[in-house]
């Protein structure tokens, strides 16, 4: 196991390395590094009371930044702890450790055997039907925390926060950026949080409504389905400018559109009426596959084999996900690079040839 307070391997209760207890908290053993960032570090972990497999995140700040850092952690675990629902982690536990001059925070979670579709779409690519699909059944787990008095927004809607268990069912997880609806005077109500390409614009000025997580699910479906970074697909206006990316039909591109509008009231009006309307689709698609014929498959007999790992800007939390490069697309810009090189030479030549002309002419008189 992992010592929690070295993190070195250990087989004894006590630490082969530095003498100290491996167990976290006396009751936590740390059986694997799920994952690390700058924000937080994730542990697999068995309860040793019941042996009941959990996941544990880790956050260590300075004991400067321990106050606001615990406001946060704790309206997050807080608000875990008041949640029930099949499609997010099951709240256990929550704690802290002070360290010298360090602050440890602590969650304890459910345990879900599965992988992320951010994993997933290192090896897989989604069909506009399967996005669709994922959109409506996000939508349903969107639909209980909005439902919630006051609702609760998550604000961080993207591949690595979905998870598909082994079941197939999907898991929203990491409520690292979640918050209540509501105007907090303790910790403030203008707090920016979220994943820069996924974010709505209104979280920028410190805003989370319902409407900002619609936003996030129309994000999540264009990297889905184009294989990129959304941040890499906005203009100057911050748009995602993403339908040249991907083919799909028009009847999709209208609903993620839709979705994505700049303006929180142009969005659809709630979480429950996306998926309804996305399983309506679903289902005169499965009536009449023709629906799908005027754009393209968006799957490919086998997904690209070398992964293009992405970083977005830094603010919390930071995504690092696997993202396949993409083929080539044949256009025509392969063949008009050609033409425009061999026109540019001709008008050159063109344009010399009447310059020595004139230049005769003018020497004409004085011959």
């Amino acid at each position: 196991m992992i010592c929690a307070a070295c993190n070195a391997m250990t087989e004894l209760a006590r630490c082969q390395s530095c003498g100290e207890k491996a167990h976290l908290a006396e009751s936590y053993r740390l059986e694997a590094l799920l994952a690390s960032g700058h924000a937080a570090t994730t542990y697999r972990a068995i309860r040793e009371e019941d042996a009941l497999p959990v996941v544990i995140k880790e956050i260590v700040v300075s004991r400067a930044r321990a106050e606001k850092a615990r406001e946060l952690f704790e309206r997050e675990a807080r608000i875990l702890a008041q949640l029930d629902h099949p499609q997010i982690p099951v709240y256990i536990d929550d704690f802290s450790i002070p360290r010298g001059k360090t602050h440890s925070l602590y969650l304890v979670l459910g345990f879900i055997e599965g992988v992320t579709l951010a994993a997933e779409l290192a090896v897989h690519r989604y069909s506009e039907t399967e996005v669709l699909d994922i959109c409506a059944e996000l939508s349903e787990v969107l639909s209980y925390l909005h439902g919630l008095s006051p609702p609760v927004v998550h604000r961080d809607l993207k591949p690595s926060n979905v998870m598909r268990a082994t079941d197939g069912q999907l898991i929203l997880i990491d409520f690292g950026a979640v918050r209540d609806a509501i105007s907090d005077s303790h910790i403030g109500g203008s707090t920016v949080a979220g994943t820069f390409g996924f974010m709505a614009p209104e979280q920028f000025r410190g805003e989370a409504t319902p409407a900002t997580d619609l936003y996030g699910l129309g994000a999540l479906a264009v990297a889905l389905l184009t294989r990129k970074a959304p941040h890499d697909m906005l203009d100057p206006s911050g748009r995602l400018q993403w339908h040249e990316h991907v083919a799909v039909s028009a009847d999709c591109r209208g609903r993620i559109d839709a979705l994505l509008s700049p303006l929180a009231e142009d969005r659809p009006s709630s979480a429950l009426a996306v998926m309804n309307d996305m399983r309506r689709r679903r289902e005169e698609v499965r009536r009449d596959p023709r629906l799908l014929e005027e754009a393209p498959s968006t799957r490919f007999a086998e997904a690209d084999s070398h992964p293009l790992e992405y970083s977005m800007p830094d603010q919390p939390p930071v995504l690092r996900d696997a993202m396949p490069i993409e083929e080539p697309i044949a256009s025509a810009s392969s063949w008009i690079t050609p033409l425009t090189c061999l026109s540019a030479a001709m008008m050159y030549t063109v344009v010399t040839i009447i310059l020595a002309i004139a230049w005769g002419l003018l020497l004409l008189p004085s011959l």
